[in-house]
């Protein structure tokens, strides 16, 4: 039986929070803004992730001073179907820490025949989360967004990308969606001076690797998973059969 995964945050002092403005960076979009086909099995669902693409990127940029970058990227499609779906996730919310940066942040709304509606800067909202934990102060920023002007048949593309100073050095990475999926692609790419261990700790299929001569990178790709949950960033208890984790040093 598989066990859900637990988190816990020992806090010390209060959380504030601060309302500050954003601008939206622009996506390069890919120019096809086709309608994708949905399955009939996912016809009755309230909404559906129609492609999931998450891509961690490990740099050096000083191998001699150890002086590392990371970065992290996420590309989401979804089609909504009900009213239902848009009320429960049309809504976004993106968090990195402070001296992290944005590189991308964006979405858009297609329509039946090809419309689509850019977000504006005034549709992104960003909050500052200031607390203590074990006696050090810190700060978590989250940027919220709905999509604006969302019908039912719609299709939504939303992409952000963060650059965190550093090495990420390790994380447990989940093929599926909190909605079902019709696509799920993840890539790791690490700089060759990184020294990173893959682990699958479920029956993932083997990736496509791509050795050049500064870097390699690993790619999975996955289709027709089941939704894990009804919330984003929720923590699937399903067996771990599309996971997989790195640690990098």
């Amino acid at each position: 039986m598989s066990k859900p995964l637990l988190f816990f945050l020992f806090l010390s002092g209060f959380i504030s929070t601060t309302n500050a403005q954003l601008k939206v960076i622009k996506c390069k979009w890919e120019t096809n803004t086709k309608m994708w086909t949905i399955p009939d099995s996912l016809k009755k669902e309230d909404a559906v992730m129609l492609w999931y693409r998450h891509r961690i990127s490990n740099v050096m940029i000083d191998q001699y001073r150890f002086i590392a970058q990371s970065t992290e990227t996420i590309y989401k499609r979804i089609k909504f179907q009900t009213k239902a779906g848009i009320d429960n996730y049309s809504k976004f919310f993106l968090s990195k820490g402070k001296s992290d940066s944005f590189e991308i942040l964006d979405a858009r709304t297609i329509k039946p025949g090809n419309k689509v509606v850019e977000l504006s800067d005034d549709d992104l909202k960003k909050l500052d989360f200031s607390y203590t934990t074990t006696g050090t102060a810190r700060v978590i920023e989250q940027v919220r967004f709905s999509i604006p002007g969302i019908e039912v048949g719609d299709e939504v593309e939303v992409c952000y990308k963060i650059i965190s100073r550093g090495l990420n050095s390790g994380e447990d990475v989940f093929m599926f969606s909190y909605l079902p999926c019709l696509r799920s692609t993840f890539t790791y790419e690490a700089d060759k001076n990184v020294w990173t261990d893959v682990n699958d700790v479920s029956t993932m299929p083997l990736p496509f690797v791509l050795q050049t001569d500064t870097s390699k990178i690993y790619t999975w790709e996955m289709t027709g998973l089941p939704a894990f949950g009804k919330e984003e960033n929720s923590i699937p208890a399903l067996p771990a059969m599309a996971t997989y984790r790195f640690k990098c040093k």
